[in-house]
């Protein structure tokens, strides 16, 4: 039995007392995480979706692209990957006590997953954990309402060899799970567990003789045994598969086990199947009582004996009602206080769950209109010093239960919080609350004027660009990204200011979204006639684009591109124009991409302008406008004079 010290470790190990697999390890803190705020806010409220966020962005790096993790529920623990798991881990509990009242087995999350699938998965297994709950009698589990990157399998499952005959899906898998010098199932089984399983082989062989006399009804004829039909008999078989899964009570086992030897005495007997039936779903039914046993057996200890008089006795109640009330005014300092200590333990290194109750705990309090601005300005001070400290992971922590409550509820104050705490940090500080100020930003601040938040989007853009590459990962876990949200007032100013925020945003996972807005302002707001004429020569937008977008984004502040972009972006347009159909020879801006074309590359322009000089069609006609053939001549005219004087030499 593992101690409860192992039970509560963060690290979770399997039951060999090795590490769990990092990505495994992530999987299920996250779906604990999302159970534990389950059990404080509705599907519906702000708090529970924010959390399903970040939990589907850690799942889903957890299991890869185009992967998919699997999660079982056997005899002996959770399985995940190749490691059996203790379910009573604080970290596993809640999700395993999920699963198997539903009879789950086999539990798959695919790496398509959404915050979306993953709310509706839960709240599927929810509703059907709470109707299972308001039911009576034995009922088959089907788990319905999924989404398609979620999926689970029954326990009991069916091999097809022409028998019908029926395997646990535990069965199966260990049968093809443990080869070689690997230690078999029976060998990793308790002794609970050995004896769960001779119950289920005897009551295997009892439901057998049942189904086989039930088999020997002749068409037509009425049951002469009501409760054994078809439907009830499979009930039985997962109602007592489930029983010994949840009663880890050697006693009580052994005694099934002894009920079962004299109901299969009695199942050979055609005259006794009923009375085998009844006795069966007797111990079904009982098998509900059995998790208050424990409960129970410590009534029996001895308990201390009080003994007051009246006046004592009195004089003590009114000091545990004084003990359990808060006070009816608790002054000013009490929120201040009860602040600064959320802050205090959040910018340490709380467990998860602690972390989860603090996030929830100062989203409440930042949130109530009780909140004053000396509240406010003490959790700013605790926010300045975390920062100051250069302590990332306590950042992460800090800053976002600080500066998501106040988005709606006072904008202003948060805009100003951080105009202050970024000219209070020095250059390594500023590195560290780059991304939470620029995710603060993407996401926006309601009825703030966009000139307010300019000279923050100006401070953000100063940061080396090789410095905010190394901050993509964090800005990934951040709400804006994982929204996929980007304020528009970005794209209303300058790109070159801001070239570390597109660097960041073009290879980051918005690649696909941030991409067509930098080609769009690109195409509308073009810094010089260069980029107007290539913008033109480009047309629609291609991912294979971004890379030359930050080229020009990089250097269109300065005064000269260098050689390696002139000769790329020369390319572009001698393509282009080597591809333009005659339908759009005519547009404005053909003519003066030849002359580009020629100062940006003459070697690969010379072909293309000797071809819009000389191309005739129909024999006699000229292929290209005038204005095109003109600029082609003017190019060509100082290499062929050139080409000319070095024949005579």
């Amino acid at each position: 039995m593992p101690s409860n010290t192992a039970l509560n470790n963060e690290k979770i190990c399997d039951l060999a007392g090795q590490p769990l697999d990092r990505n495994s390890a992530v999987l299920l803190k996250a779906l604990d995480k999302l159970l534990t705020v389950g059990s404080y806010y509705s599907p519906e409220h702000d708090q529970y979706r924010v959390v399903s966020e970040k939990s589907c962005a850690q799942i889903v790096a957890a299991i890869g692209p185009g992967k998919v993790m699997a999660i079982e529920i056997t005899a002996s623990g959770m399985m995940v990957g190749s490691q059996l798991v203790d379910p009573h881990h604080r970290n596993v509990r809640l999700f395993h006590d999920l699963l198997v009242p539903l009879n789950i087995a086999r539990f798959e999350i695919s790496a398509e997953l959404t915050p979306a699938d993953l709310r509706q998965a839960i709240a599927a297994l929810q509703d059907h954990r709470q109707n299972l709950g308001n039911t009576t009698g034995f009922q088959e589990i089907k788990i319905e309402n999924l989404p398609a990157t979620v999926s689970t399998a029954s326990k009991n499952v069916v091999r097809d060899n022409g028998q019908g005959e029926s395997f646990s899906l535990d069965t199966l898998l260990g049968s093809n799970a443990h080869t070689g010098n690997e230690p078999s199932p029976e060998d990793l089984m308790s002794d609970s567990e050995k004896l769960a399983s001779q119950f289920l082989e005897i009551v295997s062989r009892i439901l057998e003789n049942l189904e086989k006399e039930e088999g020997k009804k002749a068409d037509g004829e009425s049951l002469p045994h009501p409760d054994s039909t078809p439907e009830n008999i499979k009930a039985l078989r997962e109602a007592l598969q489930r029983l010994v899964e949840v009663n880890p009570d050697p006693a009580d086992l052994a005694r099934l086990i002894e009920h079962a030897k004299r109901a299969l005495d009695l199942s050979h007997d055609p005259r006794s199947v009923d009375l085998v039936f009844s006795l069966l779903k007797k111990e079904a039914e009982k098998g509900g009582d059995w998790k208050y046993r424990a409960r129970e057996g410590s009534a029996n200890k001895p308990k201390k004996e009080y003994r007051f008089t009246l006046e004592e006795l009195t004089r003590e109640i009114s000091e545990l009602e004084t003990a359990g009330r808060a006070p009816d005014d608790p002054g000013p300092s009490s929120l201040s206080s009860y602040l600064g200590i959320c802050f205090h333990l959040l910018g340490g290194d709380p467990a998860e769950a602690l972390e989860t109750a603090l996030e929830l705990s100062l989203m409440e309090a930042l949130t109530d209109r009780g909140v004053t601005k000396q509240d406010l300005d003490l959790c700013s001070a605790a926010v300045a010093a975390a920062a100051l400290k250069k302590n990332q992971a306590a950042l992460d922590r800090v800053l976002p239960a600080f500066c998501r409550p106040l988005r709606k509820t006072r904008p202003n104050y948060l805009v100003k919080f951080w105009t202050g705490l970024w000219e209070a940090l020095d250059t390594e500080c500023r590195e560290l609350v780059w991304p939470h100020l620029v995710n603060e930003l993407m996401l926006g601040f309601e009825d703030i004027p966009d000139e307010v938040t300019e000279q923050l989007w100006v401070a953000v853009g100063q940061l080396d660009s090789r410095v905010a590459l190394t901050q993509i990962s964090r800005l990934e876990g951040l709400t804006a990204l994982l929204e996929k949200t980007v304020c528009p007032s970005l794209m209303k100013l300058p790109l070159n200011p801001m070239y570390p925020v597109h660097l960041v945003l073009l290879k980051s996972t918005l690649a696909a979204l941030h991409g067509p807005r930098v080609h769009e302002h690109l195409c509308h707001n073009p810094p010089n006639d260069l980029i107007e004429i290539l913008m033109k020569s480009l047309g629609q937008y291609e991912p294979s684009y971004n890379d030359l977008f930050l080229a020009l984004i990089k250097q269109s502040g300065a005064d000269s591109i260098t050689p390696e972009l002139r000769g790329r972006v020369g390319r572009h347009i001698s393509r282009a124009l080597s591809r333009l159909p005659a339908s759009r020879r005519k547009e404005e801006w053909v003519g003066r991409a030849i002359g580009w074309a020629y100062k940006l590359d003459p070697k690969i322009a010379l072909p293309l302008l000797t071809r819009v000089r000389d191309e005739k069609k129909f024999i006699f006609f000229k292929a290209w406008p005038r204005d095109c053939r003109e600029m082609a001549a003017k190019c060509l005219s100082p290499v062929e004079v050139s080409n000319g004087v070095e024949g005579e030499e």
